[in-house]
This record gives structure tokens, C-alpha cells and sequence, in this order.
């Protein structure tokens, strides 16, 4: 009697799975974001124009990828530079979104005062509208890339370190933009002298079929001042309404080409439309129209990102202790040798 090949039991092909998986989870790479956790703090009210401003700020403290990763907000960026090429002819504007408050005619977050702070403070109530949009008219700002510093002496990078692009919009319509490591920063002038690693493209794919914070409703505030948005500064503040959600994206290090080690100063986001001839150099002078264009649009997906405010953030991936992968191998090994066993014992009695 010959005995009918069997194969290993669903446990085992079950263990298998998740050994494979958690060694997996030891090289993220950009990957959509599929769930986040926030914490939310309250202040009190303030009135700005005589609009009433809520002063809540949600903030991110963990997400999870696509890949089953979680990651915890660790390092938060104090700094913010808004870079213009103010000679392109479109206006010095800026276009920025308040999610809607509590009651009618208000709104959830604190009121920022500049463009740059409003980027800033982890908080996914508020943001940018057409970030990098060139165009003539309220949309145009002439924003060619966002510097966000983390700190001016360096930090050592993780190849557990990501970081986060989060866009408002609808699934499977969010914006492209790219990202870049600064790994040179002059503290006299505040500005990057360096980047290092590779030049990295978002784009729509990139955010998965989700949005890990669902649809709310917002408001559009419109500003000629160029950054200043203080008291007094209003363009108009209903100009477009709507809702939407949020998506998310981690880029990791090494999607970034950076080694473990390396001393990075922050990241830069800026158009898709963007280039650096091969020369990660190229990225350092803003106003250099032959890699940063200057007729960018924002409805094209090539400057229209609508960036949450939880920016300059560097999250760090939780990884397993090392007795997780040695009791996942250990339990592994002993199936085996009991399916084995097994085996053997059927082998016996067909004999």
C-alpha cells in the first residue's frame, strides 16, 4: 500500500506566515499609512476677526502602515521655512484650510498666525491648500519647497526612522509631491547646504485604497500677505468649502537611500514637478528654475497637495524584541519535528 503524500498541517504553514512577516517588518520601506491613533488637547476659545476659533489640537501619536509596522511619533520639528521664488510673477499668496468646529462658524484649531507655524504642532484640524501651486490668482504662491528642521546640530538617523505625508482628499485622488534628507544645514542663515540620499517621488498609488481619518468638513482662508496671517490679514475666509478626508504615506530611510548613522537635519517637501539632474546638489538653491519650475498648478497633482499639519515629525518603528523572533523560530522548530513524528508514525502503520 503506497501512502498518499500529506502535506504540513495549517498550524505550521500558519507559523510560517508569521515568522515571514515579522522578518519582513524589519525593512519598511513608502508604504501607504492604514490606521492612525491621535491624542486630542483643548484650550480656550479665541475669537480672530470676530471668527471663533476652537483651539483643539488632534495629534498623531502612533500610526500603522500597510505592512502591519507601527510607528511613534518621536522627534518634532521646531522650524519651519516656507520657500518662495518671489520673482516668478504669480503673486505672493497663501491658500490654507481650518477644519469646521462645533457649531456653525467655527473652527476646530488654534488660529495660526504665520505659514510656517501653521504647518507645524502636529495637529490634523488644520493645513496648506495647493501647497506648490504657481498659478495666477488666490491659488498662486510661488511656494517652490518647505524646509522642516528637527534639529540645527544633527541627529543620527535609525533605519527604523520614517517620516509621514499626510494629504487631505478623497481615496485614490491624492496629491504628488516629492521629499528630500537634509543632511547639511547653516545655522546663520537657515537654510540647508546639503542633501543626501535620493530624491523621492509620491504619488497617488502610493496612499493605498484608504484614508485613515475620514471625511470633515473645511473652510478655505485666503491670504495676499505672503506668510503673514495674523489679525487684519484676511483675503477672505469662505472662499470654497468642502469634505474630505486624510491619507497618509511613510517614507522610510532607506526609501530615502540614507545609511544608518547618517546625520540628518530634517526633510524638504517640495513639487512633483521638481528635478536634480541626477545631482542631489541641484535641490539646495530654491529659486534655480531649471529644477524647480515655476509655471507648477495645482489641480494637476504636481503642486496641488493639501498638507495636513503634522509635519516635522520623525517616527520611530517599533521592533520586535529579539526573544519574539527566537520564540517564533523555537515554536516553529518544535512543529516540525512533531509533524515529522507524525509522519513517521503513518509510514509505520501503512508499512
Amino acid at each position: 500500500m503506497r501512502l498518499a503524500r500529506s502535506t504540513a498541517p495549517q498550524f505550521i504553514r500558519h507559523l510560517l506566515g508569521a515568522v515571514a512577516l515579522a522578518l519582513a517588518a524589519r525593512a519598511p520601506a513608502q508604504i501607504a499609512i492604514n490606521l492612525v491613533n491621535t491624542a486630542t488637547t483643548d484650550q480656550s476659545n479665541q475669537t480672530i476677526n470676530g471668527t471663533v476659533f476652537e483651539r483643539t489640537t488632534t495629534r498623531i501619536t502612533t500610526f500603522y502602515d500597510a505592512a502591519a509596522n507601527i510607528y511613534d511619533a518621536n522627534t518634532v520639528a521646531g522650524s519651519a521655512f516656507i520657500r518662495r521664488n518671489t520673482t516668478a510673477g504669480n503673486g505672493n499668496n497663501s491658500s490654507v484650510w481650518y477644519d469646521q468646529g462645533t457649531q456653525a462658524g467655527r473652527f476646530s484649531s488654534p488660529y495660526a498666525t504665520t505659514y510656517a507655524d501653521l504647518l507645524l504642532g502636529n495637529n490634523i484640524l488644520r493645513g496648506s491648500d495647493n501647497t506648490f501651486s504657481n498659478d495666477a490668482g488666490v491659488a498662486g504662491g510661488n511656494i517652490e519647497r518647505i524646509d522642516f528642521l528637527l534639529s540645527s546640530t544633527g541627529i543620527s538617523a535609525s533605519l527604523d526612522t520614517a517620516f509621514a505625508i499626510f494629504d487631505r482628499g478623497a481615496v485614490n485622488q491624492h496629491d504628488y509631491v516629492k521629499i528630500a534628507v537634509i543632511t547639511g544645514w547653516d545655522s546663520v542663515n537657515n537654510r540647508p547646504t546639503a542633501y543626501g540620499g535620493t530624491l523621492v517621488s509620491v504619488d497617488t498609488a502610493d496612499y493605498g485604497s484608504t484614508n485613515p481619518i475620514g471625511d470633515f468638513g473645511y473652510n478655505l482662508f485666503r491670504y495676499d500677505s505672503g506668510d503673514a496671517m495674523g489679525a487684519g490679514t484676511y483675503w477672505d475666509n469662505n472662499t470654497e468649502t468642502g469634505s474630505q478626508g486624510i491619507g497618509g504615506v511613510a517614507v522610510s530611510l532607506s526609501d530615502l537611500g540614507l545609511a544608518a548613522g547618517t546625520t540628518i537635519y530634517g526633510y524638504s517637501l517640495m513639487g512633483y514637478d521638481v528635478t536634480n539632474g541626477g545631482n542631489m546638489a541641484n535641490l539646495v538653491d530654491w529659486n534655480n528654475t531649471t529644477y524647480y519650475a515655476t509655471n507648477t498648478t495645482g489641480q494637476s497633482g504636481t503642486g496641488g497637495i493639501d498638507l495636513s499639519a503634522v509635519n516635522g515629525v520623525l517616527y520611530n518603528r517599533r521592533v520586535p524584541e529579539p526573544s519574539t523572533y527566537g520564540a517564533l523560530l523555537l515554536g516553529l522548530s518544535a512543529a516540525f519535528f512533531g509533524w515529522r513524528r507524525w509522519r513517521r508514525s503513518l509510514t509505520a502503520r501503512a508499512a
